[in-house]
């Protein structure tokens, strides 16, 4: 996708009813800005923290599952990976002893379609979660199951160096949000890196194909997706001070390399001249 199409999506914050998959006190009133970073305290390897509406939640990567816990380190949000269906499962905890909140399945490469119960309509509902090619930039579409080309943007997640500054629509869920802005933010679990990404574009937008068991996934069905999958992006430089000073060193002693080079090539053809008129 391209970047610069979505970066211009701006959220919806009129939607008609609440968006909420774990608790509908998770959906606030105005639209909410959270960053995710690194860890650097954490002593488990993946570890993450996301800050931001006087709020903070602790997340791990592990084993290609995704887990957030709230400031009281009670769970909250796990994505578990089941790489032999090629589809991810959302739970509130890793017990898993219930059905699960949604489900996640890959449509192309940075192009994911999530079905899930929607608690404030008691409706079965889909979120569209797409990135631009360079993975800079991710927006999750709220589609409507009766109305698939009128998608409005419900969250965007733009990443800044080593982390992901996350935007979220009034009336939405905001934990279920972090928790697929996570997967986000973790390249290699989004990516598939392991997996090989089969692009399926002859779909059929059968609305009768659509019914309330989880596991019956369908195909992408933004539009949008495939009349920009050759455009070009603007890609974005996210470098810091001391990254721009280091590449600028480099390039020197690289240019200093060349020079040196060229030196003595020119000193070797004099040599061989001065041979030949002897």
């Amino acid at each position: 996708m391209d970047f610069n199409y979505l970066y211009q999506k701006r959220l919806d914050n009129n939607l008609k009813n609440e968006i909420a998959v774990f608790n509908g006190n998770y959906c606030c009133l105005r639209e909410t800005c959270f960053t995710i970073h690194d860890d650097i305290l954490s002593s488990i390897n993946g570890g993450f923290s996301i800050i931001g509406e006087n709020r903070r939640f602790r997340g791990n990567f592990q084993n290609l599952n995704i887990s957030l816990k709230a400031h009281n380190n009670i769970p909250i949000f796990y994505l578990q990976n089941y790489l032999l269906q090629d589809i991810k499962k959302v739970y509130s905890n890793e017990k898993q002893n219930n059905v699960p909140f949604a489900e996640i399945k890959q449509c192309a490469l940075g192009a994911y379609l999530i079905k899930f119960k929607n608690i404030a309509t008691n409706e079965t509902d889909y979120f569209e979660m797409i990135s631009d090619y360079n993975f800079q930039i991710c927006n999750i579409f709220y589609s409507n199951h009766q109305k698939l080309d009128k998608s409005s943007v419900v969250c965007q997640i733009l990443r800044n160096g080593d982390c992901c500054d996350v935007y979220i629509a009034s009336g939405v869920d905001h934990v279920f949000m972090l928790g697929l802005a996570s997967f986000f933010f973790c390249r290699d679990i989004f990516i598939n890196n392991n997996e090989e990404v089969k692009i399926d574009i002859d779909n059929d937008n059968n609305n009768n194909n659509y019914n309330d068991n989880l596991s019956s996934m369908t195909p992408l069905v933004n539009n949008d997706v495939l009349k920009s999958q050759y455009n070009t992006y603007t890609r974005i430089n996210y470098c810091t001070d001391e990254t721009q000073s280091l590449k600028k060193s480099k390039n020197k002693n690289k240019n200093k390399n060349k020079n040196k080079n060229k030196r003595r090539f020119l000193n070797f053809l004099n040599g061989c001249c001065c041979g030949l008129l002897l």
